[in-house]
C-alpha cells in the first residue's frame, strides 16, 4: 500500500513536470509577424507574411507564377518604439526581369509603411509589422 502511493506520487509529479505551460504565459514580446507586399511589374499585390523574431536574421523564398521572390533582414530592437529593420527584397522572373535591392525602414507596430528601390512608384513595397497572435 505504502508503495502503491509513493508510485502515485513520483507518477503525479512527472505528469506535472512534463505538462505544456498554461496559456496565462506572457507573450514573447519579441515575436513578430513581418508583412511585406510586393506591387511591381513582376508581381502584382504579392503578399508574404513572415514569423519573425527581433535580433535573428531571416530568410523567405517564395513563388509567384514564374517570379522567385527573395525577402532577407533582421529586425533589431525597438528604439523609441521604432524598429530599425534593413530588408532585402529581390523579384525575380524567370522570363528575364530582376530587380532587388534594400531598403531601410523605422518600422512602428501595426503601422504600414511603404517605400522600394529608386523607381518605388514601379517596385513598391510595403512592410507591415504586428505582433506575434498568442
Amino acid at each position: 500500500m505504502k508503495r502503491n502511493i509513493i508510485c502515485a506520487v513520483v507518477l503525479c509529479a512527472a505528469m506535472f513536470s512534463i505538462a505544456p505551460l498554461s496559456s496565462s504565459a506572457a507573450p514573447d514580446k519579441d515575436a513578430l509577424m513581418l508583412s511585406v507586399t510586393l506591387d511591381s511589374v513582376l508581381n502584382h499585390h504579392f503578399q508574404v507574411v513572415i514569423p519573425v523574431t527581433v535580433g535573428k536574421p531571416f530568410k523567405t523564398v517564395s513563388d509567384n507564377g514564374d517570379v522567385t521572390n527573395t525577402i532577407s533582414g533582421t529586425i533589431s530592437a525597438s528604439v523609441n518604439g521604432k524598429y530599425p529593420a534593413p530588408l532585402y527584397v529581390n523579384e525575380k522572373a524567370s522570363r528575364g526581369g530582376n530587380v532587388g535591392g534594400v531598403s531601410n525602414y523605422l518600422l512602428e507596430l501595426d503601422k504600414a509603411q511603404s517605400g522600394g528601390p529608386v523607381a518605388s512608384f514601379v517596385y513598391l513595397r510595403t512592410v507591415k509589422l504586428t505582433r506575434m497572435a498568442e
